[in-house]
């Protein structure tokens, strides 16, 4: 189909996949195989209504007529092999005279449902259609007999009945009508095993997809779980920050108690300190201004409270009273 129209094979390729999703690219050899099959069918009809009566079918365009006649069916190549293929099918000797639906299917269809025996067909005068026909179904009849066993395990019993009368051919199956059932038959059962590895390929696909989705939920509910124990222990650390911020006001404002405390009784040692060390002071005043006083001998009267000297200085002067009397 690319000779004729470049791009084509991959453009019907495309639209294959997009009828079928199913396909993959192992079908397509296959696949394509089929439609040109089609394609070629399609254009043999075509070819013999062109000569026939030269008039262009409704159902194709005048374009395409015109591009069938002057660059396929004029073209000399394509004469070429038509007359070498002319020549082949002139050579074979059983020709199929049962139109254009498979000698296979018909077979099939027209076998004798209880025996399964094949059908025959014979002219008006009893004389056989094809020459070697009546031999050929005696040979066929003896076979079946011999090699039952091998028939019937064969993948397409009919196409090894047939090869082992009448011969094998490559990429042919004699007397069944249609080429290469034996290879369309294998493609079929590798297509049928293709399809089954591709969906079991999908199998485990959906089911390591399936896995890996479990494996996600799993992550989520542990980071999920990591997240609770991350939002708890920031919690627990706020609370014992918050602990330790009011333990540390509460030793702070214990340490300025006893700062407090201490200065209070510094003051107050101090004081008295200070009060001893005044008193002390004073009673010496006191005694110099007495001498003083009786050396001038200028007594005068005073008026002054009673002095009582601190213990402290009591074993200096064995408890003596100073009258001290200051002028008014």
């Amino acid at each position: 189909m690319d000779r004729c129209h470049a791009g084509t094979i991959e453009a019907v390729w495309q639209k294959l996949k997009e009828k079928f999703p199913e396909l993959l690219e192992e079908h397509k050899g296959y696949a394509l195989r089929q439609v040109e099959s089609q394609y070629n069918n399609r254009h043999y009809r075509l070819l013999q209504v062109y000569r026939k009566n030269k008039l262009r079918p409704s159902h194709v365009s005048p374009e395409e007529w015109k591009w069938l006649i002057t660059n396929l069916w004029t073209d000399a190549e394509f004469q070429r092999r038509s007359n070498q293929n002319s020549l082949n099918r002139g050579k074979q000797e059983m020709d199929s005279k049962v139109g254009t639906k498979s000698i296979s299917q018909i077979a099939y269809d027209l076998r004798d449902p209880e025996t399964g025996a094949w059908p025959t067909y014979q002219k008006a005068d009893g004389i056989w259609s094809i020459p070697s026909g009546e031999e050929t179904l005696t040979k066929l009849n003896e076979v079946a007999q011999t090699h039952q066993e091998r028939i019937s395990s064969a993948a397409v019993p009919m196409v090894e009945h047939f090869a082992l009368v009448l011969g094998r051919k490559p990429n042919h199956s004699r007397g069944v009508g249609i080429p290469a059932v034996n290879q369309v038959g294998e493609e079929r059962i590798r297509f049928r095993e293709q399809i089954e590895a591709s969906d079991q390929r999908a199998a485990a696909a959906h089911a390591r997809a399936k896995a890996a989705e479990q494996h996600a939920v799993a992550a989520e509910q542990r980071a999920q779980a990591m997240e609770s124990q991350v939002s708890t222990m920031v919690q627990t650390n706020a609370q014992l920050q918050e602990e330790q911020q009011s333990q540390r006001a509460e030793l702070n404002s214990l340490r300025d108690t006893q700062s407090g405390e201490v200065a209070s009784l510094v003051r107050e040692q101090l004081d008295q300190h200070m009060t001893a060390f005044s008193t002390h002071k004073l009673w010496w005043c006191l005694v110099i201004f007495a001498a003083f006083m009786e050396h001038t001998n200028q007594p005068r009267h005073f008026r002054c409270p009673r002095v009582v000297l601190p213990k402290s200085l009591q074993h200096h002067h064995q408890g003596d009273v100073l009258w001290i009397f200051i002028s008014e």
